[in-house]
């Protein structure tokens, strides 16, 4: 199949940074709307660079537990040995509860009605007045519970161990998770019933997969290098970046245990997000966004701008369309994918946007960005109109992948210094 594709405009440092300075956010203080800079008109992308291929040239299953190795040199390519040479090895013990680790504390007092949320923590604000509230000052990366209306963020302490905590949106009736030692970012399954979360231990890191209360807690991949795990919509597998065989590949592992199938070599630079049925994945690569079937591996990509690492696609609750951040030479914005009608447009522009995350209703996507004097809560119709700020952040905000309550009316944040 003939690839269509533009050139791009090269970007330079200078001209990304003045071009931001251009589309700057001016918030109203009356209407709280969002004049995003030059112009909010939705503007095409190039056809769509059909790259479907048959699957990729990289073994399919890889043992659940190998002898590892450490990723070779970024200046080399890694080439995966011979099936033969893997040598598996018996499973370790489940990683012992962490000691001694952070405390899971109500906090002893929540701001004040209007107050920017921060400056550092874990808060939640609601979409539809902006009001915000602390679930805790010493914690990250937190992730809603869908159905229960409850929080699970990373607790930390000078001198603890990190702790997974669940409590409610404002920090009430906070408990201790059964935590493994030196806990990451936690996933939670699109039901919340289910966590998985990295665990790192002496010479690597392990991948726990169990009940969010952790009754059931099972470690199903070891390896040097594990990254942030990513649930399948559907329940059935964890796609998370991992070196096996000496390489690093984007695999996914059965929930229940089982031969990690690798998806991709080597794994994308940017999160990868699912579909809600579990059957593809989406990601940012380079100067793409690319959604690969999990089912047989194949590929089709639009070729867009600048792809920031951190671009973080998100997926529409219908599974047709794909949102996600990317910067060209008029700067950071947001861009749409229609992957029925296999096209894509711009449908915002703003200084520092980044974490866009689709509502649960579709009706809206939020993400954070700088509206002049400080970064802030936003959401935005798919369509590109209807912005507007819902609250202001003290200091740097982002949204973690699963920031939305299941109502989709009250967003997570995580803010840091």
């Amino acid at each position: 199949m003939k690839t269509r594709a533009v050139p791009l405009l090269a970007l330079g440092i200078a001209g990304l940074f003045l071009a931001s300075a251009a589309g700057a956010v001016v918030v109203s203080n009356d209407e709280q709307q969002v004049s995003t800079g030059p112009s909010t008109t939705s503007s095409t992308f190039p056809p769509f660079e059909d790259t479907t291929t048959t699957a990729p040239p990289v073994t399919d299953t890889v043992p659940t537990v190998v002898t590892e190795v450490p990723a070779p040199p970024a200046s080399v390519v890694p080439v995966a040995p011979p099936a033969s040479t893997a040598t598996t090895t018996a499973p370790v013990p489940m990683p012992v509860a962490a000691v001694d680790p952070a405390p899971c504390n109500a906090p002893a007092a929540q701001p004040a009605a209007g107050a920017a949320a921060g400056p550092v923590g874990v808060f939640t604000s609601s979409i539809a007045n902006g009001s915000v509230r602390l679930v805790g000052t010493a914690a990250r990366t937190p992730a809603w519970r869908a159905k229960s209306g409850q929080v699970v963020s990373v607790a930390v302490a000078q001198g603890k161990a990190s702790a997974l905590c669940l409590s409610g949106p404002d920090g009430g009736g906070a408990k201790r998770l059964t935590t493994p030692a030196g806990v990451g970012r936690p996933a939670l399954s699109f039901d919340g019933a289910r966590l998985a979360v990295r665990s790192a231990r002496s010479g690597g890191v392990d991948l726990v997969v169990g009940s969010v209360e952790g009754a059931d807690q099972k470690l199903i991949l070891q390896s040097s290098e594990i990254g942030d795990p990513v649930w399948l919509g559907d329940g059935t597998a964890v796609v998370t970046c991992a070196v096996t065989g000496g390489a690093r590949r984007l695999v996914s592992i059965p929930a229940g245990g089982g031969d990690p199938k690798v998806l991709r070599e080597p794994c994308p630079a940017s999160p990868v997000a699912s579909s809600p049925d579990g059957s593809r994945i989406a990601f940012a690569q380079g100067d793409q966004v690319t959604v690969l079937e999990v089912g047989n591996r194949a590929t089709t990509s639009l070729r867009i701008g600048i792809v920031a690492t951190n671009a973080s696609p998100t997926w529409s609750p219908d599974g047709k369309r794909v949102a996600f951040a990317y910067s060209d030479a008029q700067g950071p914005a947001l861009g749409v994918l229609d992957l029925v009608a296999k096209s894509g447009a711009t449908r915002l522009r703003a200084p520092g946007l980044t974490g866009p995350r689709w509502a649960p209703a579709g009706d809206l996507i939020a993400y954070t960005a700088n509206d002049g004097t400080a970064q802030g809560l936003f959401v935005v119709k798919p369509d590109g109109t209807g912005q507007r700020r819902v609250s202001p952040c003290q200091t740097r905000c982002t949204l973690a992948p699963q920031p939305f309550a299941t109502d989709g009316l009250s967003v997570a944040l995580e803010l840091s210094s």
